[in-house]
């Protein structure tokens, strides 16, 4: 079954118009995943391949309620203290949180296309043919 699904991964991929990668560090040392990817980008052009890193997930999220936080709690307090400067201290730590993640990311972005370039068939995981 394996065998058929490899065999047929590139018609697949052909019919595909977009490709998502959630992305782990275990991704570029799989086989099987650079074949896909490998496969999808003789097909299409690299504009219609989006990384997702796995590991960033969770702290978007919480970004997210910390900016979700700081709104009610501006939209609470708003009503009944005029402060203008309430937005810059329920806002702005959430904002450096943001930089930091963006910028973590760049730096991971980086990682992955060093690990690319140093990509070696012998060191993959799935380096047996039966696999």
């Amino acid at each position: 079954a394996k065998r058929l699904g490899i065999k047929k991964l590139g018609a697949f991929l052909r019919h595909s118009d977009e490709m998502v990668v959630c992305y782990t560090d275990v991704y570029l040392q799989r086989l099987w995943t650079i074949y896909e990817v490998a496969i999808f980008l003789a097909l299409h052009p690299l504009e219609r391949l989006t990384v997702l890193p796995v590991s960033k997930s969770l702290l978007f999220f919480g970004i997210a309620a910390i900016i979700y936080l700081g709104q009610v709690t501006q939209a609470i307090i708003g009503v009944w203290i005029h402060f203008p400067g309430l937005f810059f201290i329920t806002q702005v730590p959430s904002f450096f949180m943001l930089m930091y993640v963006f910028r973590d990311w760049a730096r991971e972005k980086m990682q992955i296309q060093q690990r690319l370039s140093q990509f070696i068939v012998n060191t993959s995981i799935c380096f047996c043919a039966e696999d």
